[in-house]
């Protein structure tokens, strides 16, 4: 992952803090996710499968409390939705986010020259699918964990 401000690294970009620390700058990691077999055999995307363009990897991530009893999910096909952001900050409140993205946070320029533009004319489209979800299932949230860590390995 590339921490993209300027504040310290951290020993761990993956812990999750709590409401004491404080994390100013707000921290802004991007990456490209790796393929994580099995996604489409969980109930939770299996429902949707025959409904979307199946012809990509797909790529799960999670959000996961301290106590591993709470979670979110971001399951997408890498095709739409190569890159991701993951945002953390620590003041007063809480706040994590993570974005699916199709190119990286850079200027239009940058863009340009990388030759990340997705121009769409009138009247054209671009289709992408997300499944946004989030459980309290102590099963579903170990065998994602495990898949996604497996898919890192």
């Amino acid at each position: 992952m590339l921490l993209r401000d300027a504040a310290p690294p951290e020993e761990n970009p993956c812990a999750v803090y709590d409401t004491v620390t404080r994390l100013d700058p707000i921290r802004c990691y991007q990456y490209v996710p790796e393929p994580v077999e099995g996604l489409a055999a969980l109930p939770l995307v299996r429902d949707y499968w025959n409904e979307i363009d199946c012809d990509s990897e797909l790529t799960a991530e999670m959000l996961v409390n301290a106590n591993q009893d709470t979670a979110a999910y971001v399951i997408r096909s890498l095709r739409c939705y190569p890159r991701s952001l993951i945002a953390k900050r620590a003041t007063r409140d809480w706040m994590y986010a993570l974005e699916p993205c199709k190119t990286r946070p850079n200027s239009l320029k940058q863009k340009t020259i990388d030759g990340e533009i997705v121009y769409v004319g009138p009247h054209g489209e671009c289709k992408g699918w997300i499944i946004l979800g989030a459980t309290q299932d102590p099963q579903e949230i170990a065998t994602l964990m495990q898949m996604i860590r497996s898919a890192a390995e």
